[in-house]
């Protein structure tokens, strides 16, 4: 309900021209008038919003980030990697990365980094 319709009470053909002043105003401005639940539950939900784009912005963070480690580790141990290589390490997800950044410290192969 307008904070108008409660404040004022216009007779009947000042109502028909005061909705049509207001109308003109709101299609040139094209505001929508919200109530505070509703600006309230917006709010909310583009925090909530922002907050989950962070979180994957973190995780897609970490997960480059131990895959860029990974691919230096390996081209340092066993030199120029092949292609199978970089496509495991950007098809992995971050826990499989971790479990292979460990198994390179005894690995004397590839092989031995990425068998199951």
């Amino acid at each position: 309900m307008l904070v108008t319709d409660t404040l004022l009470t216009l007779p009947e053909p000042l109502e028909d021209a005061f909705y049509d002043a207001a109308q003109h105003i709101e299609d040139e401005h094209t505001m929508e008038r919200l109530n505070s639940f509703q600006r309230v539950r917006l709010r909310r939900e583009k925090q909530a919003s922002e907050e989950i784009g962070m979180q994957k912005g973190k995780e897609q963070g970490v997960h480059t980030g131990i895959a860029g480690m990974l691919h230096a580790q390996l081209q340092q141990k066993f030199g120029d990697l092949p292609d199978w290589v970089n496509q495991r390490l950007q098809h992995a997800d971050t826990t499989v990365l971790q479990h292979w950044v460990v198994r390179i410290i005894h690995a004397q192969s590839l092989h031995d980094v990425f068998e199951s």
